[in-house]
Formats: structure tokens, sequence, C-alpha cells
């Protein structure tokens, strides 16, 4: 995974690479419209 993402940021700009990949084993909170609660992460 490391090496895919600085694969990738090395063809985006600045303002648009990759900083961390975290990878969640569980489904993350929705709300009732089944959109992300991004707030709590």
């Amino acid at each position: 995974m490391e090496v895919n993402r600085n694969e990738l940021n090395q063809q985006l700009p600045a303002y648009s690479q990759i900083t961390k990949v975290k990878i969640h084993f569980e489904e993350l909170e929705k709300t009732a419209k089944k959109s992300i609660k991004r707030f709590m992460y």
C-alpha cells in the first residue's frame, strides 16, 4: 500500500496528495441517508 501511495503521489500535485491510509475492519458509522459520519473520524 505504501509503495502504491508513493507512486501515485509522484503524479499528483502537492495539494491533492494522499498523506496517510487507514484501514478500518468494521463498517463506518452512517447517517439515515447512508452517508458516512465524517465528524466521528
